[in-house]
């Protein structure tokens, strides 16, 4: 944790930086400390690679108490990777940049609202565009990309 001292206030030492400058960066995270926090992971299929193993050990690590997975998947993949206690979720969607995309997106939005997800990872470049503008428009207040696949 960062702590700055303040001579011009009676900030102590070890005092978090961000309370010397009078700003509150989580607070309007406030509201997850106290219930699950919805995460929908997004990417193009589950098979055996590296981003998608590395994904399901996370979700199997994940504390329940606190975490509920969803793991969103555009095309159909291998059946018995999809994670156990964790809502799975086939989104066909064909070209993201399309009518069809476009319908595709607005309905994840509506989607992302209704569940109140908090978090939406994402992996890969269709689910980023997919779950990206889906997350905006659903008002989900974290939203991240993961692009692990440098295109060899």
């Amino acid at each position: 944790m960062f702590s700055a001292r303040d001579p011009g206030r009676s900030a102590g030492r070890g005092t978090p930086i961000w309370t010397v400058m009078g700003c509150q960066p989580f607070a309007r995270f406030g509201h997850l400390m106290h219930k699950k926090i919805k995460i929908l992971y997004c990417l193009d299929t589950l098979e055996r690679g590296g981003t998608e193993l590395q994904l399901l050990g996370l979700i199997d690590r994940l504390d329940r108490t606190r975490f509920q997975p969803h793991v969103l998947i555009l095309k159909p993949g291998n059946p018995d990777l999809a994670p156990r206690e964790c809502v799975n979720v086939h989104w066909p969607t064909g070209r993201v940049v399309s009518p069809r995309g476009a319908a595709s997106i607005f309905r994840l939005g509506r989607y992302c609202r209704e569940l109140g997800i908090d978090v939406i990872q994402t992996y890969f470049q269709n689910p980023t565009i997919l779950g990206g503008l889906a997350g905006k428009l659903g008002g989900v207040p974290v939203r991240l990309a993961s692009f692990r696949d440098m295109g060899y």
